[in-house]
């Protein structure tokens, strides 16, 4: 089944003109229209797949429609469908839309029951369109969501990705609500949880007293200002003040950051040796990364972050990475330092 790309241009540039062409970016235009085409494509398709049932078996969905997604609500058994539309970005940035939007619609009193990444994270997938949510989480029945999801967080605004992480899990979410969210859809997978394991075990994250530091370098600096390094020697140099055996682990994309974290402490630090670095200003998942494919690349940047988590301190930067690090981190009840 084509998509009706003329009807949704001729509605796109309608409502153009009604606003006026000068108020958007050709970038927001460009958005705007591969957004309402992915919304035409999912309806497609939920249409084509009713097709291939019997009669009997086929149910009418209703679609509700968010900036960063679609909620697909099946009428027979009130089973809600989260498809992520916030593509072309980072990892941890579609998981925080992704959490945006099950925000906005716990606001509205429904539950999201299931999440699909058929039409997000392409940068982290062999196959763009292939829904991989579930190697990365573990799947959850309907029964299972509702109960875990039962509260509510203090708020189902949109926080602000670049803000007080400690006040937005505290105040915002709600710590038990912010538990009750990874359990519900970010469990790691097996797969990702053995890879997780594998960090702490080789460089004894949990052994040792451990620093882990994580500095977002290539092209970071276009969306928030980053704190200079000599913040984060600062703030790693006072804990070594009371606890001078500590190791120190520097997670960061950038070769330039790890080399001269490794300069200054030496054989104080180390770093995770599969995970990818660039001396380049462009971010890595836009690259061509030897010997770690898309799929690998995307387990291993999740158990990373469950990796370091547990470490005793974590200095980390503020951004979309930083916020999931720090979500783990107060999860783990470790020492949370968040540079802004």
């Amino acid at each position: 089944m084509k998509r009706p790309k003329n009807r949704v241009k001729e509605a796109i540039n309608f409502f153009l003109s009604k606003i006026g062409l000068h108020l958007i970016s050709i970038k927001k235009y460009q958005r705007l229209c591969r957004r309402m085409l992915l919304h035409e494509q999912i309806i497609c398709d939920s249409k084509r797949s009713q097709k291939n049932t019997s009669k009997a078996d086929q149910e009418s969905s209703f679609f509700a429609f968010y900036r960063y997604g679609i909620l697909e609500r099946k009428e027979k058994d009130g089973f809600n469908y989260l498809w992520m539309t916030h593509d072309e970005a980072g990892i941890f940035s579609c998981l925080t839309t992704a959490m945006w939007t099950v925000l906005q619609i716990r606001g509205e009193g429904q539950i999201c029951h299931s999440i699909d990444n058929s039409f997000s994270m392409s940068s982290f997938k062999k196959n763009r369109q292939e829904n991989t949510w579930s190697k990365l989480f573990t799947p959850r029945s309907k029964v299972e969501i509702e109960a875990i999801m039962d509260s509510k967080p203090c708020s189902t605004l949109r926080f602000d990705h670049h803000g007080n992480y400690s006040e937005i899990v505290a105040k915002h979410l709600g710590i038990d609500w912010a538990k009750s969210y990874i359990k519900a859809y970010m469990t790691p997978s097996k797969n990702v949880q053995k890879i997780a394991d594998f960090f702490i075990r080789k460089y004894e994250i949990s052994e040792r007293t451990t620093i882990a530091v994580c500095y977002r370098g290539t092209d970071k600096h276009k969306e928030v200002a980053p704190s200079p390094l000599s913040e984060y020697y600062a703030k790693v140099d006072e804990i070594l003040k009371s606890e001078p055996n500590c190791q120190i682990l520097i997670q960061t994309d950038q070769k330039q950051v790890r080399d001269e974290f490794k300069k200054k402490y030496t054989n104080m630090c180390l770093f995770i040796e599969e995970l990818p670095v660039t001396a380049r200003k462009i971010a890595i998942h836009k690259q061509h990364i030897k010997g770690l494919g898309k799929d690998k690349f995307a387990k291993h940047l999740y158990s990373m972050c469950i990796a370091i988590s547990a470490s005793k301190y974590v200095i980390t930067h503020t951004g979309n990475v930083g916020f999931f690090l720090a979500l783990h981190t107060l999860l783990f009840k470790n020492t949370l330092i968040q540079l802004r």
